[in-house]
């Protein structure tokens, strides 16, 4: 038997000098390697690596700590450059945690009767049970993911009984509702729209699910050389005179009717490996999947793999500068467009505003306001409308079952930009 299987021994290695400089050594080496993705790993109680980093957005600062650098990768690369990547100390921290025992005695605590909105969604929200714990302002159980949110004032901790990638989208999800509610308490607001960015100003695509603003996303990103701003979630802040626009990342999902009238998209995506819970290098390691990942008749990839596989390039915030509401007409033809009066704009709007996202509808855990942020003036959704029809020209966008089929189109919405459509 190998003398290092040992208890003793390790026990006795981790004792010596000589070990302990190799781990310095080690240590060192691992810090100056991840350092160049804005991360940092340091060696924690238990001889375990942990690896960290913080991300910025409208002035909170996460930390994360997590135990696999590569989840740190991935978030990383989901989130940036949305979410900046900031060298300062966090207002709250998120952990994710593996132990089969500390998750085994949380079970055995059970549930305490009510259930807690967790993730605000566009239409509704994710609710969770409330867990009977000790020692923390809020504890809830995901059964679906199998992961507990042990959520005290200054942090957050995801316990799982063992390692699995599905908890990169829960993390994802808690760093996305902290910014979002943070952002909505000091006055920003969210549009449920995708947007692209063309000479440095911002064209949102809003309207009702299923209206076509994935699709007009994608052709335009695809044959115009735009910049992916946002495909779910925008937010707007109107205290700005500009009406500055900054991205939200979310899952990409994909109908089958875009990968159809996207030329090429379907044959890129199905050799990509691109999945949702995935980095780029792990999907070209993995290699091209028998069959995309579909939900219900939708793929869900990531914003960079989005960018990817649409050779576009994402980008974190832009002005502003028109609005654009598609309509699919199911008929002959292909882009048509039309100024819209500010009154037919502002009623168009109301269809653009989450039924469940909004400053005074948020999570019941993971709502955060860091110290020294104030509070901004709260608009309602009325005076949202108003700020945004006053603002911004609005246009009608009729796709007709051509509408992808050229470049065409897309040049007339370019033209959108630098206000070139008559007004009718």
């Amino acid at each position: 038997m190998n003398i290092l299987d040992t208890p003793n021994c390790i026990s006795n290695l981790k004792e010596s000098t000589r070990f302990r400089q190799f781990l310095g050594r080690l240590q060192n080496v691992a810090e100056k390697v991840v350092r160049q993705m804005g991360i940092m790993s340091q060696m924690e109680a238990g001889s375990m690596f942990m690896a960290r980093a913080t991300f910025g957005y409208q002035g909170i600062k996460i930390g994360v700590i997590v135990e696999a650098v590569e989840d740190i990768e991935w978030l990383t690369e989901f989130l940036v450059p949305w979410f900046s990547i900031s060298d300062q100390s966090p207002d709250i921290s998120v952990r994710v945690s593996t132990s089969p025992e500390r998750f085994e005695s949380q079970m055995k605590r059970g549930s305490a009767g009510n259930l807690l909105n967790a993730f605000m969604m566009d239409t509704n929200c994710i609710k969770f049970p409330e867990w009977n714990v000790s020692g923390h302002s809020t504890a809830m159980f995901d059964k679906k993911h199998g992961v507990f949110y042990l959520v005290s004032p200054d942090r957050i901790e995801l316990l799982c009984a063992a390692s699995q990638a599905r908890i990169r989208v829960c993390l994802m999800r808690v760093l996305r509702e902290l910014a979002m509610g943070s952002s909505q308490l000091t006055g920003g607001r969210f549009v449920h729209a995708s947007a692209f960015v063309a000479g440095g100003k911002a064209a949102i695509i809003t309207g009702p699910r299923n209206a076509g603003k994935t699709s007009l996303l994608s052709y335009m990103l695809a044959t115009t050389g735009s910049q992916f701003l946002s495909n779910d979630r925008l937010l707007i802040n109107v205290d700005d005179a500009a009406l500055e626009a900054r991205g939200m990342p979310t899952i990409v999902s994909i109908r089958e009717g875009t990968m159809d009238m996207i030329p090429g998209l379907r044959r890129t995506l199905g050799k990509s490996g691109f999945s949702s819970s995935l980095t780029l290098q792990e999907a070209h390691d993995l290699g091209p999947l028998n069959e995309f990942p579909s939900r219900e008749g939708r793929h869900g990839i990531s914003p960079r793999q989005f960018c990817t596989a649409l050779d576009c390039d994402p980008i974190q915030r832009a002005p502003a500068s028109a609005l654009v509401f598609p309509r699919q007409t199911g008929s002959s033809g292909t882009i048509d467009m039309h100024r819209l009066e500010p009154g037919k704009v502002r009623k168009r709007l109301e269809e653009c505003l989450f039924g469940n996202i909004g400053p005074r509808r948020l999570s019941q855990a993971f709502t955060f306001t860091p110290p020294g942020l104030h509070g901004g003036c709260v608009m309602s959704d009325g005076s949202l409308l108003d700020r945004l029809a006053r603002a911004l020209p609005g246009f009608d966008c009729e796709l007709g079952q051509a509408a992808f089929a050229s470049d065409a189109g897309a040049e007339s919405i370019m033209r959108l930009l630098s206000g070139g459509l008559p007004q009718h």
